[in-house]
């Protein structure tokens, strides 16, 4: 009996030290998760904040490209996004972000590249309004479809960027390879390949659905398209306006062209009419400084006349302008933002005239 019973206290004792055991290893490798999140997220911090001063650099330094080595973080995927107004990016997974109210941001969803490339372009309507700032990688390809100046002007621009290809008909589109990239994206201007409901390009099916998007641009306005299913699917079921003055090198078409989503696409599209307000506000200011200055020169003269007087003025189109984006930040289901066009058409001109024996307003 006491052969047995100590037996039973030895196999206790190694019961308990076993459980003991576990319960101390368990501790150690908590502290050690705890540690590596710890450091993770310190490490997310630490690259939020780079990536913010890099693209508020990138983004006031205007006209200007550049390439960002980010194989330090090649593990980990970049995300962008933009909802009420309020645009945001970080590293998926992770709790450190930045958010931006002010400054556009055009991008796809996500990126996950040991590179970045990042472009700036003036967004005029018809003065300078902001910069916009569009982000993308070498492993994202652009296969654009179509002629015209806009197209040829993008080919150019992104020669050093090497991820943008000019396709030379129905067949070289349905022989696109992703060949190891990360994202492919189709920018169809012909309106002839990409329709709702047709077929991808047999090699893209390997792809997630996700990371196969096409544009159509459609005059001013623009269709998102996402990969359903070995289909092309239609993202937003109206026409999206582009609101621009045109031109080969259009700053809201671009960004049409760098946004996978339609949603972002607006929403960064917002900041900068609510920048555009304000701007307009300014050069509303300024024609009335110019307008008490003719006044007293000359109240019957030329520039008087343009600036304050004739049926479509300087002063009155630029109200009308700040009226426009007033009602629209109030009531923005029922605005329509390609009213902006032709008003800035209109002072376009007026400067343009201004310019010859006037001061001119911008």
């Amino acid at each position: 009996m006491a052969n047995k019973k100590g037996q039973v206290e030895v196999t206790i004792n190694w019961v308990y030290v076993l459980v003991a055991g576990g319960i101390i290893l368990l501790f150690f490798i908590g502290v050690i998760v705890k540690q590596k999140t710890a450091s993770e997220e310190g490490l997310a911090i630490d690259v939020v904040r780079v990536m913010e001063n890099i693209f508020v650099g990138a983004g006031v330094s205007e006209k200007t490209k550049n390439f960002i080595d980010t194989s330090g973080i090649s593990e980990f995927t970049l995300y962008f996004d933009c909802l009420d107004g309020v645009g945001e990016y970080g590293l998926q997974g992770k709790s450190a972000n930045v958010q931006n109210v002010i400054d556009p941001l055009f991008s796809s969803s996500t990126i996950h590249s040991p590179k970045l490339i990042t472009w700036s372009v003036p967004y005029l309507l018809p003065f300078k309004v902001i910069d916009f700032l569009y982000v993308t990688a070498p492993n994202i390809k652009y296969y654009l479809y179509g002629q015209d100046d806009f197209i040829a002007e993008l080919e150019k621009e992104g020669e050093e960027f090497g991820n943008i290809i000019v396709l030379d008909g129905q067949n070289s589109y349905m022989g696109i390879d992703p060949q190891g990239n990360d994202q492919i994206r189709v920018v169809d201007i012909s309106g002839t390949l990409v329709k709702d409901g047709f077929a991808v390009p047999e090699k893209l099916l390997s792809l997630a659905d996700e990371k196969v998007t096409a544009l159509v641009l459609q005059g001013e306005s623009a269709l998102f398209f996402q990969k359903d299913a070995g289909r092309w699917h239609l993202l937003n079921t109206l026409p999206i306006p582009i609101v621009s003055l045109g031109g080969a090198r259009d700053a809201a078409k671009l960004g049409a062209v760098f946004s996978t989503s339609p949603d972002t696409y607006q929403c960064n599209m917002g900041k900068a009419f609510l920048r555009l307000k304000n701007v307009a506000k300014v050069q509303l200011a300024r024609a009335e400084r110019l307008a008490e200055y003719y006044d007293l020169l000359n109240p019957a003269g030329f520039c008087t006349n343009l600036i304050s007087h004739a049926d479509k003025n300087a002063k009155d189109t630029l109200g009308e302008m700040i009226d426009l984006l007033e009602s629209c930040t109030l009531v923005p289901e029922e605005c329509d933002y390609q009213e902006l066009i032709p008003l800035s058409q209109e002072v376009e001109r007026i400067n343009e005239e201004l310019k010859v024996n006037c001061i001119a307003l911008y």
